[in-house]
């Protein structure tokens, strides 16, 4: 009747704006591809002191991983492929590369993950180290680039007991 439509030609306007707000609202929380690493802070983690069999022997040196999402939005992580999520270098003090953890035919889809503001996204890895690689007595620094925020830490190696 007359009295339904009067209260839905009262309310439409306020309806519309409620949906616009709402819309708005869900835009605004949307992540965002991060372009940069502004709001992006990593933290890597190793054993600062590694111990190498020697004969040509490997050893594991464990990568503890975190990136911090200090802005205030989401922000959407991207690498090329799965294979470039992780890539490292090991060098020395001047920077001149040893040994490095890119896969040169690193190829596949597009992989993402969402970072919530305020939120951290941690990870870890294994790099197998050879002491045929790797001077006893010298300090190297870890390179790391984890969904591509670069983070820094140095090492030294030592001979197993």
């Amino acid at each position: 009747p007359v009295e339904h439509v009067m209260i839905r030609r009262l309310l439409a306007p306020c309806l519309l704006g409620l949906a616009v707000a709402t819309a708005a609202m869900t835009d605004a929380r949307a992540a965002r591809v991060a372009e940069t690493d502004e709001f992006l802070t990593g933290e890597i983690s190793v054993e600062r002191r590694i111990r190498l069999p020697q004969g040509g022997a490997s050893a594991r040196m464990h990568v503890d991983l975190a990136i911090t999402n200090t802005g205030a939005e989401d922000l959407i992580l991207r690498a090329p492929a799965d294979c470039a999520v992780h890539n490292w270098i090991i060098a020395l003090p001047n920077n001149d590369p040893v040994l490095y953890g890119v896969e040169p035919d690193c190829k596949g889809e597009t992989v993402e993950t969402v970072i919530e503001a305020g939120g951290t996204l941690k990870g870890g890895n294994s790099i197998m180290l050879r002491s045929n690689d790797l001077a006893v007595g010298q300090r190297y620094y870890l390179i790391y680039e984890y969904w591509g925020v670069r983070m820094r830490t140095p090492f030294q190696i030592f001979e197993d007991d």
